[in-house]
């Protein structure tokens, strides 16, 4: 993703001046490193462009050969665009025979092989480059490990094991704390084979609003200035990427870890915290206020009822949470989303090579990056209506 050549150089040259001087952090301020501007100039779905419309895109992954592979989840197909747009195959289909799913999730290339998570029928098909399928592995959970203990793998690990977040409910792991939970590698047998790493375990990562009386209604989201614990599967399945947050000492760790659960590369990035503006949290309350007034069964019958529901369940911390969002691109580059953008500005990426920070992205705004590769993005894009678009974007 990053360029080559003399201008690597003189980013080069341009990352020590910043890491020398201590008096500014490396990702801290969007002064401290160059900034790139990344614009729509494909869209896939709509009448007037390439390809067909989406119903629910799951899953999106970038090829070494500058196509995309896209999940339609309501269609339970896998299609596969050039880089241009242009519908190169579409294979999978609705069902629970060979190369069939009922409810794909995620997507990438193992060894040449194309493999879908199928969530519902907790398995992984994978499929030949053509779209062949060539075998399915179902991941039966063994009788200790209750199915809600263990999420679905996100996908595979090397070729005879996968990676799964535990859920909140897998009180038996061994390595289960109080304020994080594994990552954990899993054999075909749904065994917990290894500990690869942590995600922070946090009461204030959902929104809650809900009539005490009607505990099985109300209204549920995700608390929009929580701090998480972001991870990915790299594209080559030799590993995962973990992303972190340290408040203490606000810092940025960024965490290579092997398919054998050793660290390859830890890097730490200091940040500056920012404050949220009042701008944007009345903007929250007020989004949140009408949906918890037109929500079934929360007992706010007025504005003002909703309003005290919000007030009481939104998390407001002090700051910005630093980072909200994690891609690894097809040449292991790594984005990072940070602080959520303001009503109409640009979305802040920061991009890093090798562990260290090279550039921000300014991304426009209601694009939600998916998938990366040399110099593009691939993305989701919803226009008013909600309708979903395959983007993709150039630096």
């Amino acid at each position: 993703m990053i360029p080559r050549g003399p201008v690597l150089a003189l980013i080069g040259a341009f990352m020590a001046a910043i890491v020398s001087c201590q008096a500014h952090d490396s990702v801290g301020q969007a002064e401290d490193l160059p900034l790139w501007q990344a614009s729509v100039d494909v869209r896939i779905g709509t009448a007037l462009g390439p390809g067909p419309t989406f119903g629910q895109i799951s899953g999106m992954a970038a090829t070494p050969e500058g196509t995309v592979l896209v999940i339609d989840a309501q269609a339970r197909h896998v299609l596969e665009f050039d880089s241009v747009g242009n519908l190169i195959r579409r294979f999978g289909g609705a069902g629970q025979g060979p190369g069939e799913f009922w409810s794909p999730a995620y997507v990438g290339l193992l060894r040449g092989l194309i493999w879908v998570t199928d969530e519902n029928q907790r398995r992984v098909t994978y499929f030949t480059r053509e779209g062949e399928p060539v075998r399915t592995t179902s991941l039966r959970l063994s009788t200790e490990m209750h199915p809600q203990r263990l999420s679905m793998a996100r996908g595979p690990l090397g070729m005879k094991h996968y990676v799964a977040p535990v859920s909140m409910s897998a009180m038996a792991i061994p390595d289960w704390h109080e304020d994080r939970l594994p990552i954990v590698k899993i054999d075909e047998a749904g065994r917990v084979v290894d500990t690869l790493a942590f995600s922070r375990l946090s009461t204030n990562t959902v929104f809650v609003a809900r009539h005490p009386d009607r505990p099985w209604s109300g209204h549920v989201a995700p608390q929009p200035f929580a701090t998480n614990t972001h991870w990915a599967i790299l594209p080559d399945c030799t590993g995962i990427l973990v992303v972190d947050v340290r408040q203490d000492d606000p810092a940025i760790v960024l965490v290579e870890i092997s398919e054998r659960g050793d660290t390859v590369w830890s890097r730490t990035h200091p940040f500056s915290p920012v404050s949220i503006p009042s701008r944007q949290l009345e903007a929250v309350r007020t989004d949140y206020t009408e949906k918890v007034l037109n929500a079934p069964g929360t007992g706010a019958t007025t504005v003002e009822a909703a309003r005290r529901m919000v007030d009481h369940a939104l998390y407001v911390p002090p700051f910005l949470p630093a980072v909200t969002d994690l891609v690894v691109a097809e040449n292991g580059d790594v984005l990072l989303r940070r602080e959520p953008p303001r009503d109409g500005d640009p979305q802040r990426w920061t991009l890093f090579s090798n562990g260290e920070a090279v550039a921000d992205l300014a991304i426009p705004n209601g694009v939600f990056v998916r998938a990366a590769s040399d110099r593009v993005l691939w993305g989701i894009l919803l226009d008013e209506w909600s309708v979903q678009y395959v983007v993709r974007l150039r630096i």
